[in-house]
């Protein structure tokens, strides 16, 4: 691991100095992205800060970070390979500015992790539903068309018919009403006998 990443910074005062910070991380010391790959011990991080103060004395961090890591594909549960790429543009902003409206910018409040920046940076890149490119996935497509359907082959088919009747939440209020039918006709006979007995 990198020296200057492993390190616990000021990037106001990486600003200052024009810093810039390349080089190579392991998937691991990114705790939060980590966790979402199959195997985090062979996952790699290349970053390239870039830490400057403007002419208008703003403080910022351009520069870009790219991960490459195995992930589960979301559409046949098979093992992916994941390319993660950010383009980093930052707005470096003091405590005494925290107030300040601005999208693309953070209040550094002392010393932190480079790392911190990175994770974020990487995870805002992670799509929400990680897949295949079409083609590429072990279940074919018009497997998926079938089972969003509903609709199979032989005998499969007609079993998954026949549970999805049974499970219909309706057929149960159809029981019940149909329940209740039957009991409001006992009662009715049962009035009827009595009013002729008098």
């Amino acid at each position: 691991m990198d020296a200057g990443f492993s390190a616990v910074v000021d990037p106001l005062q990486l600003a200052k100095q024009g810093k810039r910070l390349n080089g190579q991380l392991a998937l691991q010391a990114l705790p939060r992205l980590a966790v979402l790959s199959c195997n985090s011990a062979v996952g790699k991080v290349e970053v390239d800060l870039q830490f400057s103060r403007g002419e208008d004395q703003q403080n910022r961090v351009t520069g870009s970070a790219g991960a490459s890591f195995d992930v589960i594909c979301q559409r046949c549960l098979g093992q992916m390979s994941l390319q993660l790429d950010s383009e980093i543009n930052i707005l470096l902003l003091g405590s005494q500015e925290e107030g300040v409206e601005n999208n693309d910018g953070i209040v550094c409040k002392g010393k932190m992790p480079v790392t911190d920046l990175i994770e974020d940076e990487l995870l805002l890149a992670m799509p929400m539903f990680p897949k295949h490119r079409a083609g590429d996935c072990k279940i074919k497509r018009e497997q998926v068309k079938s089972a969003a359907n509903g609709t199979g082959s032989g005998s499969g088919s007609d079993k998954g018919q026949k549970t999805s009747r049974e499970d219909n939440p309706f057929a149960v209020l159809a029981k019940l009403k149909s329940g209740q039918k039957s009991q409001n006709q006992k009662k009715d006979s049962r009035s009827g006998k009595k009013a002729g007995k008098k």
